[in-house]
This record gives structure tokens, C-alpha cells and sequence, in this order.
């Protein structure tokens, strides 16, 4: 089996931001995230992707702390913006507090437009995919992050949800940070 990896286009941010590695494989690394893309495919059944009534918080209860629900606002133009309707505390943790308000809400532009591509991808790709960076917000490179993006919704075309997954893989400095 062969796959490509897909970077994230460095144009629109500083040079120095760690890259985001969009992986397609979906073989995840931390054991939560393993358990989280497992209970999405499930909660699939038949379909190509679940709805948010399928979601059970108590089935979800071994990694919901990692688990985050973004809703997906369609504008009139065709425009789309993502709201935090929750954020796991191992999201906060990393991120600061992050549900009730929109996605992008208080981050500075080059952070909010990686945020943005990241879950935009997801829509575009119809389907999950499997993220993994370093940490660039507020400068956290020295942390290495792996996320879940994954639709939720009636219609695989126009998914109204995205089911996010995160967790930290390392907090190791390189002696050259410390």
C-alpha cells in the first residue's frame, strides 16, 4: 500500500511555524486516538458518516476528555465557519479554554488560518483525516500534537459537525530550547 503525505501550504503564515502533516493512512499513535477513530467508524454503520445523535458521551468516556464537537456554519455566500460548541479538557490543557465560542475566536491571524485549514480539510476531503504537528499556538512547538478531523451529519456532501480528537504525543524540549 503506498500513501502521500499532504503538507500544509506555508504561505499565509511566519516561515518559522512548525508544518501540519495532513496523514491519510489514519494510523494513529496515541492510544486515545486510536479509541476516538475507532468509535467514529463504528458509530458510521452503514453510512459514510455518523450523525451527532449517534455520538453517546458515556460509550466516549475513556477518551471524551480528548474529544471536541465543532459545528459548521454555512453562510448564504458559500462561506463556512466552524463554532466550538465543546472542547475536552485535554484540549483546554493545551489550548486554553476553547468551547462556547468560535473556532478562530482571540488567536492571531496565522494561527487562526492554520486552524482553519486544518478543519476545512475535512470538509473538503469528505472523510477523516489524521493530523500531526507541533504545537505552534502561543509557541508550544517543544510539544508534539496528533488530532482526529472527522464529519458528522446527514449529508457526507454538507456535514454540519466535525468530530476533533487530540492529544499530546511528546512535551520533550530539545536541549537547544531549554
Amino acid at each position: 500500500m503506498t500513501f502521500t503525505l499532504v503538507q500544509c501550504d506555508r504561505h499565509t503564515a511566519p516561515m518559522d511555524l512548525p508544518r501540519i502533516v495532513f496523514d491519510p493512512t489514519l494510523v494513529f499513535v496515541h492510544p486515545r486516538l486510536i479509541e476516538a477513530y475507532a468509535y467514529w467508524k463504528d458509530r458510521c454503520g452503514s453510512r459514510p458518516l455518523p450523525r451527532r445523535a449517534d455520538l453517546n458521551p458515556v460509550a466516549m468516556r475513556n477518551f471524551i476528555t480528548h474529544v471536541g464537537l465543532f459545528d459548521v456554519h454555512r453562510g448564504s455566500d458559500g462561506s463556512v465557519d466552524y463554532f466550538v460548541r465543546l472542547a475536552g479538557a485535554r484540549i483546554d490543557d493545551v489550548f486554553g479554554r476553547r468551547g462556547g465560542r468560535p473556532l478562530t475566536d482571540g488567536l492571531p491571524p496565522h494561527i487562526a488560518s492554520r486552524w482553519r485549514k486544518s478543519v476545512d480539510r475535512v470538509l473538503e476531503s469528505r472523510g477523516p483525516i489524521r493530523l500531526r504537528s507541533r504545537i505552534a499556538y502561543e509557541n508550544k512547538i517543544w510539544m508534539d500534537g496528533e488530532g482526529l478531523c472527522a464529519p458528522l451529519g446527514e449529508s457526507v456532501t454538507a456535514p454540519n459537525m466535525i468530530f476533533f480528537a487530540f492529544a499530546v504525543l511528546s512535551t520533550k524540549r530539545e536541549a537547544s530550547e531549554t
